[in-house]
């Protein structure tokens, strides 16, 4: 949800614009609010504490000044006293005269205590007094400045950090209000991708919402699959009833023992599929060393298909592959091609690229324009009655694509030469 680069193996959600993520933005953050903090703590410090250089070089011109004065007048008594008067009223301070022995001469405004400023008054070269200049206590701010300079960085600190706080809490409490929205089966409920998040907050949104997407999409196809099982073990289990009836009489024994067997051998097949897409939601994959010719001729004979149908157009001689998944998906192949392309005419296992393929050809008319890619699509049925009657899950070929992709493999449809369709399956040989 951020722009410059994503972060490496770290996948982009639909509707995400990437920024920077959201540790750099903070280091940031605080990286500025630090430098400001000590910058300004270092200003105050500077200009207003009486140990910074500048406040060295105005005392030592003061002293200078007071010195060069008061060595003047120092001699008159009174010209002097005057003197230590006027500093007294205009600096507002207090100011006692000495002499070069330390008796007091001369003091006026505020008494002196243990906190005062002095220097000496040089004549000749030679100390003839000291001059005593004395704050009074409300002037004693400067103990109290390192004090003001933590506070003002503390107040800074404390400023940006609630900014920071809450610009990352907003975002991240409506998540969680959304993921708890979902936990409680409000499955519309959808997180806001806001392009001024940072990164991590927006792919986090994104990926909520992908997620909730298909957990309904899940349950959904779920309900559609029990709803499909259901009418669909029924239909045979009826059958079976009736036939079972039927059995008893001693003249329709044997058909009725075939027709009882075809039907085991439907919900044999249903519950075959059911059982290899579940092993696909788990990633159950078996791989193991297979000859992919035996498969495919296994396949043709469960099929009751003659073995003369397959065509070996370079097969690896051995592939790792889980074999009940690719006996399910050949299956699925060779039913297609009898219920909707009027019988297959051919199994071809072949190489491409390192990779095993399958391919069914049938007899049919094809698929029309724009409908091989949704034919791999879950409870898709075909058209007509032996396909109600063979597929009524439409897992088919839906079934043929997960398996391919469960081995890193896929499938597709091309047309057939002069007619029918080419359905095949491609699975890496080893992994």
């Amino acid at each position: 949800m951020t722009a410059p680069r994503a972060e490496a193996g770290a996948p982009t959600p639909p509707g995400v614009r990437r920024r920077r993520p959201l540790r750099r933005r903070l280091f940031a953050w605080f990286g500025v609010t630090i430098v400001a903090a000590i910058a300004l703590s270092s200003a105050v410090h500077f200009l207003l504490s009486p140990g910074s250089p500048r406040w060295r070089e105005v005392v030592a011109r003061s002293e200078a000044f007071v010195d060069g004065r008061f060595a003047r007048v120092w001699d008159d008594a009174a010209a002097r006293d005057e003197l230590a008067g006027a500093i007294a009223r205009d600096l507002g301070v207090g100011v006692r005269l000495e002499d070069a022995r330390g008796r007091a001469l001369h003091e006026v405004g505020e008494p002196c205590g243990r906190r005062r400023y002095s220097t000496t008054v040089h004549r000749g070269g030679v100390v003839v007094g000291r001059v005593h200049a004395c704050p009074p206590p409300e002037r004693g701010r400067h103990l109290a400045l390192p004090f003001a300079s933590l506070g003002v960085a503390g107040l800074v600190l404390w400023a940006a950090s609630w900014l920071v706080a809450r610009r990352i809490a907003r975002p991240l409490t409506a998540l969680s209000d959304v993921t708890r929205r979902i936990g409680e089966g409000e499955l519309g409920a959808r997180a806001r991708v806001d392009p001024r998040q940072p990164a991590e907050v927006g792919e986090l949104a994104a990926t909520v919402n992908v997620m909730a997407e298909r957990i309904a999409r899940q349950l959904d196809d779920q309900r559609e699959l029990l709803a499909a099982v259901s009418h669909e073990l029924r239909s045979p289990l009826a059958r079976m009833r009736v036939l079972t009836e039927l059995a008893r009489e001693p003249s329709r024994a044997a058909h009725n023992l075939e027709a009882i067997e075809l039907e085991i051998a439907e919900i044999d097949a249903l519950v075959s599929k059911l059982l290899a897409s579940s092993r696909l939601d788990f990633a159950a994959l078996d791989r193991r060393e297979v000859a992919p010719l035996d498969l495919a001729r296994e396949a043709l004979e469960r099929a009751g298909l003659d073995a003369t149908l397959l065509r070996d157009a370079g097969a690896p001689s051995r592939a790792r592959l889980d074999p009940t998944l690719v006996h399910r998906a050949l299956a699925n192949l060779l039913d297609n091609a009898r219920d909707h392309g009027g019988g297959a005419r051919g199994l071809e296992v072949g190489t491409r690229a390192g990779a095993v393929v399958f391919v069914v050809e049938d007899a049919g008319p094809g698929f029309p324009e724009g409908a091989r890619e949704r034919a791999f699509e879950s409870f898709r049925r075909g058209d007509g009655p032996a396909a109600e009657r063979r597929d009524g899950l439409g897992l088919g070929l839906a079934l043929v694509q997960r398996i391919a992709r469960a081995h890193g493999g896929r499938a597709w449809i091309e047309e057939a030469s002069p007619v029918g369709a080419r359905v095949g399956l491609e699975l890496p040989a080893s992994t």
